[in-house]
């Protein structure tokens, strides 16, 4: 963003401090923001699959927090190896569950029908930055089923395992904040992004004019 911009409707506004500890505010108008907490990198989970057939039909998936984040589109055999980019937009600070489920043909949620049954191992969920992070109930000898054979009793709890791993502040060192100009009368406006580390203050300000639509 520079000095002189004319925005129109809503603008993003994201920002990044240097370090993990720096603290940012934004001001427009001189009135604070709610910023909102958010990691800039999308984060990779991993893992070997094996006897998935999701190239028959089959709709199995990774859910981010209760979220569809990926379906699957191929077969995969003999503990194939893949990496799923997981959008940072799905991630929270704090606990976030991930759950690789198997799907029906109809539906990657489904509760009824037939599920495929597939098998993974070597899981690992790693953010944007290269850290990799741990569920302590997951075992790395272990290799995990999803799903249930043709003809085997329904079982929800069978369709699906959960993991849960948590992201610590220091992973959010970005800001973002939703800028509706709309609601902001026509001319300019300071838009100010000021960065406290320890007892230093550095500020960097900005003008906007804002010109709304008209038709």
């Amino acid at each position: 963003m520079d000095n002189g911009d004319i925005v129109r409707g809503t603008r993003g506004i994201i920002a990044t401090g240097n370090k993990p500890e720096t603290k940012l505010r934004l001001l427009i108008d001189d009135v604070q923001m709610p910023t909102k907490p958010v990691m800039q990198q999308q984060a990779f989970l991993s893992f070997e699959a094996d006897g998935m057939k999701s190239g028959d039909g089959f709709k199995n998936s990774i859910w981010v927090n209760d979220k569809l984040a990926y379906t699957f589109d191929k077969n995969l055999t003999a503990y194939t190896k893949m990496s799923i980019p997981i959008n940072a937009n799905l991630l929270q600070l704090g606990s976030n569950k991930i759950t690789l489920r198997s799907g029906t043909k109809k539906s990657p949620d489904d509760k009824e029908g037939e599920h495929d049954q597939w098998k993974f191992r070597a899981l690992k969920f790693e953010l944007g930055d290269r850290t990799v992070l741990d569920d302590p109930n997951y075992k790395t000898a272990t290799v995990y089923t999803v799903g249930s054979s043709v003809g085997a009793a329904h079982e929800a709890a069978s369709f699906h395992k959960e993991f849960n791993y948590v992201i610590k502040e220091d992973k959010y060192r970005s800001v973002y904040y939703l800028w509706d100009t709309e609601k902001l009368p026509d001319g300019n406006h300071k838009v100010e992004l000021i960065a406290e580390e320890g007892t230093s203050k550095k500020a960097k300000t900005i003008i906007f004019h804002n010109r709304q639509a008209r038709w």
